[in-house]
């Protein structure tokens, strides 16, 4: 979903019918709730919110991954062998706990 495709509701016609524009939220989208000129909120499903939500953390964690890559020499990196030995991990604990699929 983008700003763009939010459609304005004065708001005026949210106070009066609220339910309404809800019921219009869940069927076609995002609303730009508006006073006049100012566009004070965004009205969305829970479910768009977290997807929002969730859509952010995903890129800030895509953007700090490739500076890391992009900059190796401003930090310490650790083997396998080091963070193992650090949580106090084994080879039979990982074999132990079999495949694991990763989303």
């Amino acid at each position: 979903m983008s700003a763009m495709s939010a459609t304005e509701i004065p708001l005026s016609r949210f106070v009066e019918g609220a339910q309404e524009v809800f019921e219009e939220v869940r069927k076609t989208g995002a609303k730009l709730i508006t006073n006049g000129q100012e566009k004070p909120c965004v009205m969305m499903t829970a479910e768009e919110y977290m997807k929002l939500v969730d859509d952010l953390a995903d890129r800030e964690l895509e953007l700090l991954a490739a500076e890391r890559l992009a900059h190796p020499d401003k930090g310490k990196w650790y083997t396998m062998e080091e963070v193992m030995a650090e949580f106090g991990i084994t080879e039979q604990d990982l074999e132990a706990i079999g495949d694991v699929e990763i989303e």
